[in-house]
């Protein structure tokens, strides 16, 4: 019967991050031997059944999953046996019960409006009291003014998730939904109404704890305002109007 003489032997390593998980990393090494013939799976199933202190999860560095078990002849019968403790290389920490990490991009998201003139601070849209963009058309008995592509600066944010439980299931009725409060994202406070949950790609990764991983996208904007515009005895009227309704997002 294959036994496991010696746990934690010489080259057991262990890495611990401060600044993200990326470095986070255990391994362990333990000598098993037998008196007769020994495979390398019986001795990897050695260490599987009889190192049980840890087994499929490193408890000092928030349950990190064990990835696999090595196995490596160094003798007649004998193996050195390595225990690898990593999280997934797809993704690095974040989400419930981790310390939020949080990607970000500028960019621009296009959305007609009827007026011209620089972005209001209170919608990050042209005013609606400024001159119409179709003037001409306004005046055409039947038609409405035309609209323009009018460029509103977003900031999308990526945070990546590791859970047991399947972040589809709190956050699946909030896409398209403004947040109802104040909210932060990896140290980015946004106001009511200035961040937009636009979805997720989530993964099952293992059947350990962390299964789920992925990522949650938002968008963030100085307002999620748009024009609308209506017609009253030949007169067109632009007013700006909530985009999209909102929500009380889960907690990260």
């Amino acid at each position: 019967m294959p036994v496991v003489i010696s746990k934690d032997i010489y080259g057991s390593t262990y890495s611990l991050g401060y600044d993200s998980a990326q470095p986070e990393r255990v391994l362990r090494r333990h000598y098993v031997e037998d008196s007769s013939t020994l495979t390398l799976a019986g001795a990897v199933l050695a260490v599987e059944s009889q190192v049980t202190d840890f087994g499929t999860q490193f408890p000092l560095i928030s349950t990190m999953p064990r990835q696999n078990i090595t196995a490596k002849q160094v003798g007649v019968n004998r193996f050195i046996c390595e225990e690898h403790y990593a999280w997934s290389n797809t993704n690095w920490g974040g989400g419930t019960g981790i310390n939020t990490l949080a990607e970000y991009r500028l960019a621009y998201e296009s959305i007609p409006v009827y007026t011209v003139g620089p972005a209001e601070a209170s919608t990050g849209l042209p005013s609606t009291t400024a001159a119409l963009f179709d003037a001409a058309g306004a005046n055409r008995i039947g038609f409405r003014p035309a609209s323009y592509p009018f460029a509103r600066p977003v900031i999308r944010v990526s945070v990546p998730v590791q859970t047991a439980t399947n972040p589809m299931i709190a956050w699946a009725t909030y896409t398209g939904r403004l947040n109802n409060g104040g909210y932060t994202i990896g140290g980015l406070s946004f106001s009511t109404k200035q961040l937009r949950f636009d979805g997720a790609e989530i993964r099952a990764r293992s059947t350990t704890v962390l299964k789920y991983q992925g990522s949650l996208m938002f968008s963030g904007a100085r307002s999620w305002q748009m024009h609308h515009l209506t017609e009253s005895s030949g007169s067109w009227t632009v007013t700006a109007v909530d985009q999209y309704d909102t929500g009380a997002f889960p907690s990260l």
